[in-house]
């Protein structure tokens, strides 16, 4: 489940785009929920800062979300949030805003780090559009709100994975440019959903949802193969500790998942680029097949689905282990094995690993039929 924040200066359109947004996303076969914003409610039951102050209105409605926030469950894949708790920060002065954080004993980082993404929306007042009668419970006036939204760009600014979504004379372009940030620009991985034969089905999923819940995807796996004193060796990566499935484990040389939109050779290519560091071209890539992967386990107390189209490839690279460049985020390091011992140390388990002999088979029959030496 990722959580992405709508924030933005007053009249900046949340409410409609969240709506609006749910039902783009949702055509796309994306499951999402929204979260609606709270100072709305907390004005609604006849709470208001004139009657009990700025900063205990704030700690309120901050205490409110945080709640609410952390009883959201891993059923979907995404959360669209009407506001974050980092807005706090724009309606607060420095030292009630540093009370608070203390107060409720919570970092500045880990408020940041509760959330996947930002979308920072510019509010309607910088294109001449500001109404308070569409909101009965908003309090600014026109230059206060335009002051309010560039609060909100300052604030929201430390996060990773923040866009800027400028006002536009036609609100369905600035939906229209918040799903193509929400898609491509929050760090967020979508994939395409599959049938049995790998074909997209025109849906799209959250990766890490897709394993929740065991939705058809696709991936690329590349063998990198060489000859040494006759014998042919294969290249094999250890994975990172922090990953989510098969941490430590020995695996495939460069395996990824296949971004929407993307193809198997493509994905290839940059995963080899990004875990390896090393350039590849499409005629380097020897097909070995597809393969159909189902895998269920848990891993970190939570369950994993794998359901997987695979294209296998294997590609000659004699190179040694000084020349890669691993992606230490990705895996501990690589090492070369002898083919048969790696087949054996497969069969017998003599080794912590996520490799499959079937596709080891697929690369030897390649080797014996293809011309890679």
């Amino acid at each position: 489940m990722k959580k992405i924040v709508l924030t933005g200066g007053p009249c900046a359109g949340k409410t409609t785009a969240l709506l609006m947004l749910k039902k783009r996303l949702e055509k796309k076969g994306l499951h999402v929920v929204l979260f609606s914003e709270i100072a709305s409610q907390v004005l609604q039951e006849n709470i208001h800062p004139n009657k009990i102050g700025l900063y205990e209105f704030q700690k309120e409605i901050f205490e409110r979300q945080k709640r609410e926030e952390d009883k959201l469950c891993e059923q979907c894949d995404l959360v669209l949030l009407d506001r974050g708790l980092i807005d706090h920060k724009a309606y607060l002065p420095k030292e009630m805003f540093e009370l608070l954080l203390k107060e409720e004993e919570v970092t500045l980082d880990s408020l940041y780090d509760r959330y996947n993404g930002v979308l920072i929306l510019q509010s309607g007042a910088s294109v001449g559009k500001y109404r308070k009668e569409t909101n009965r419970v908003r309090l600014e006036e026109k230059d206060e709100a335009l002051k309010i939204d560039e609060e909100f760009v300052k604030v929201w600014s430390r996060h990773p994975h923040s866009v800027r979504i400028e006002a536009k004379e036609i609100f369905d372009e600035k939906v229209a440019r918040m799903e193509q940030a929400i898609l491509n620009e929050l760090g967020i991985e979508f994939l395409d959903v599959v049938d049995e034969n790998g074909k997209p089905t025109g849906a799209i999923v959250e990766r890490e949802y897709a394993h929740q819940k065991g939705i058809w995807h696709r991936t690329s796996h590349v063998w990198i193969v060489r000859k040494c004193m006759d014998k042919v060796q294969i290249l094999v990566q250890q994975r990172a500790r922090n990953k989510s499935s098969f941490p430590l484990c020995f695996d495939i040389s460069s395996a990824g998942h296949i971004p929407t939109g993307s193809g198997f050779i493509e994905s290839a290519i940059r995963e080899c680029q990004e875990e390896l560091g090393i350039s590849l071209e499409a005629c380097d890539l020897h097909e070995c097949g597809l393969r159909t992967v189902v895998w269920d386990d848990s891993f970190f107390e939570k369950t994993f689905h794998d359901r997987q189209i695979s294209k296998v490839f294997v590609v000659n690279k004699d190179l040694s282990i000084g020349q890669f460049k691993v992606q230490k985020e990705e895996l501990d390091h690589v090492e070369w094995f002898d083919l048969e011992e790696l087949m054996k140390a497969v069969r017998d388990n003599s080794i912590i690993h996520c490799i499959a002999l079937e596709e080891l088979n697929m690369v030897a029959n390649t080797i014996k039929k293809d011309i890679l030496f």
